[in-house]
């Protein structure tokens, strides 16, 4: 295998692990506020413990990697996940979980702005590349609650799950020991040309990753959001059963699968700032359909197709700045904080806005989410050969 296929691989594998670790929390939360006692108001402490070290390591693991080096940084960094998680099944004591949870979130945090700069340097500008890295991410979100429901539906206890997660956290490390990284940032003679044409403007001061970063904040707000009140609203306006709406839940991550393969295919001949127009709207459409909409099969129907349109937004967007951040870090890290900060913000906000006009409420809040989503997506198809692609 090519040395750079190889790391690329490498690369896929540690995001897939890092998917798996994404969906491990919301998969045995309930055994572990049951077996530990917890209230609500602790746990929901907990998962925002977790969301703030995934928002902090854009800035962690930004310094890391400037101060010691990208093989340095994320070996140590990665590693946090295995010893929090096991920490997780070892201690009930409070303010101790409070810790392990946040490092949790930095872990898996450091992960994604290390694994998203590794691909764009080594294919910078080559959305097809980051939506197959998010894709693999997807298959582990995917595969965790299914797993989860199995082990705990045979009898076992949730530890055993966690256990599972703690022995690819470990083999994620052991493949970032032996990555071979010094290759990423290696010219190909056929990769000359692009250098050349490399953005030579700072990333803080191109309008360009501004616009990408406003988006993805948008977009992770609507994912989040989606993800953690969807459930909730089918319940609330009772046209289906939490089971249906929870199956439909998992359905979407599917249809994500999907809807990244095939942007990345429809990347080798549609530019990057083309196709995240397309998703855009397709994405608004359908989420406004679902959201007017009292019919079950109309709902569904939607709901799949919002899901396949939103699938690429994310790793397009970040694409479509590759070559204003290559070989930058920090500014990988500060793009991702975006949408770090944007994933934490509107599911809070959401709530709020719930908790005073109802769900349907906290649903319009998302829709006009995905609506300034998709005029960030028109500006940045307006400015044509401005946007570097």
């Amino acid at each position: 295998m090519n040395p750079k296929n190889k790391v690329i691989s490498q690369t896929f594998y540690t995001f897939f692990v890092n998917g798996l670790m994404a969906l491990m929390i919301g998969s045995v939360m309930p055994f572990i506020i049951e077996e530990y006692v917890l209230s609500y108001a602790v746990a929901g402490l907990l998962i925002s413990l977790h969301s703030f070290g995934n928002l902090s390591a854009s800035f962690i693991a930004g310094f890391s990697i400037y101060r010691f080096g990208r093989k340095k940084s994320i070996v140590c960094l990665s590693s946090l996940i295995a010893i929090a998680f096991t920490g997780i099944i070892l201690t009930n004591n409070i303010p101790l979980l409070y810790v392990l949870f946040y490092l949790t979130g930095l872990g898996r945090g450091s992960i994604s702005n290390v694994n998203n700069g590794i691909i764009n340097d080594i294919a910078v500008g080559k959305s097809g590349m980051l939506n197959l890295l998010h894709t693999f991410f997807a298959v582990g979100a995917f595969i965790t609650p299914i797993v989860a429901s199995f082990i705990t539906g045979m009898g076992y206890s949730w530890k055993y799950v966690v256990i599972m997660g703690v022995f690819f956290a470990v083999s994620s490390v052991i493949v970032y020991s032996i990555m071979r990284m010094e290759l990423i940032n290696e010219t190909d003679k056929e990769s000359e040309e692009e250098v050349v044409e490399s953005n030579p403007v700072p990333f803080y001061k191109n309008f360009d990753f501004y616009l990408a970063g406003a988006l993805v904040f948008f977009y992770l707000g609507a994912e989040n959001s989606v993800n953690g009140w969807l459930v909730t609203y089918f319940s609330d306006i009772g046209i289906m059963s939490t089971a249906y709406a929870q199956r439909l839940l998992s359905l979407l991550w599917v249809v994500i699968i999907i809807g990244r393969l095939t942007t990345a295919y429809l990347s080798r001949n549609l530019k990057a700032k083309s196709l995240i127009l397309i998703n855009s709207i397709g994405a608004t459409v359908f989420f406004i359909i679902l959201v007017l909409s009292r019919d079950l099969l109309i709902i569904t129907v939607s709901l799949i197709a919002f899901g396949f349109f939103l699938a690429g937004v994310y790793p397009t967007t970040i694409s479509s700045v590759g070559r204003i951040v290559k070989g930058s870090s920090a500014g990988i890290a500060v793009l991702l904080a975006f949408a770090g900060v944007g994933g934490t913000i509107l599911p809070a906000l959401t709530g709020a806005v719930a908790e005073k006009f109802g769900m349907a409420g906290g649903m319009i809040l998302i829709a006009v989410d995905i609506i300034l989503m998709l005029i960030l997506a028109v500006m940045i198809r307006l400015r044509g050969n401005k946007v570097i692609v």
